[in-house]
């Protein structure tokens, strides 16, 4: 019998872009193909394949096999402890993998299933340990800046999220960063750049701009073909985080945006 909590628990996967792989459900197949049809790396497992694999999978663990819309058609996922991809190397794993299981729920903590988790799928993996509570609230922020520098793409769909969860908070390390690496104070505005290529999201829809004008350049010139390249000023009150990479990225909402200017490429 199925509890209220694996219930719940189950629903929140599903909304956030895993789907159990249960070949006992009639739509297990139309499932998969639907999923498969959404990412083309899906295109190297038909849903015979992943079948196939699926029946290597100890029984005890089979409740934990997932559909995703990652990189990998399929994976072992239990949310606190463990992330394993099942791909056609999954031969070799099988035969230990019950044991590793065990092993591993016991020693490793939430944060190390984000950290071996596809770049693909890391945003979706973030929500669902959030909604769990199984961040500790002092890794929080460092953890959601490091899955928005790994992930480079879809954040028009995740905009509200990443705003929502960086603006709260008590500790804000990065702004003090800022803060102290810069010479400024809350009340100071900086000058910063964005560059936008062809299938670049809008700044409008997006967070991230930077301090160094060749970066922005670099990003003008990286996904597809050039198209704008921007200045801006903000309030330093006003940033939403501060990534100190090799990027120096700013994250902003546009509507703290001032003086937005289309600029020229320099020579």
């Amino acid at each position: 019998m199925t509890n209220s909590k694996e219930l719940d628990f189950t629903e929140l996967l599903m909304n956030y872009g895993l789907l159990r792989f249960d070949p006992e459900n009639d739509a297990n197949e139309l499932n998969f193909e639907l999923a498969r049809k959404r990412v083309a790396y899906f295109n190297y497992m038909n849903y015979e394949e992943a079948l196939e694999c699926y029946e290597k999978v100890p029984e005890k663990l089979r409740k934990h096999v997932y559909m995703t819309t990652g990189s990998t058609p399929l994976v072992i996922y239990d949310c606190k402890y463990f992330m394993f991809n099942i791909e056609f190397s999954f031969d070799r794993h099988a035969k230990n993998l019950e044991e590793f299981y065990d092993k591993f729920s016991e020693e490793r903590e939430a944060e190390h299933v984000l950290a071996l988790a596809n770049t693909s799928y890391k945003i979706m993996v973030l929500k669902v340990l959030l909604a769990q509570d199984l961040i500790p609230k002092e890794r929080k922020r460092e953890l959601l800046l490091d899955v928005y520098t790994l992930t480079e793409y879809q954040f028009d769909s995740e905009y509200d999220f990443f705003v929502k969860e960086l603006s709260t908070g008590s500790t804000f390390e990065d702004i003090d960063l800022l803060k102290s690496s810069k010479n400024v104070t809350d009340n100071d505005t900086l000058t910063i750049y964005r560059g936008q290529a062809s299938k670049s999201t809008p700044y409008e829809n997006s967070l991230s701009w930077t301090l160094d004008y060749d970066t922005a350049l670099m990003f003008y010139n990286r996904f597809g073909e050039p198209d704008k390249l921007y200045s801006a000023e903000v309030k330093v009150s006003d940033v939403l985080a501060y990534i100190n990479g090799p990027e120096k990225e700013i994250l902003v909402t546009s509507d703290k945006l001032a003086n937005v200017t289309e600029i020229q490429p320099s020579n």
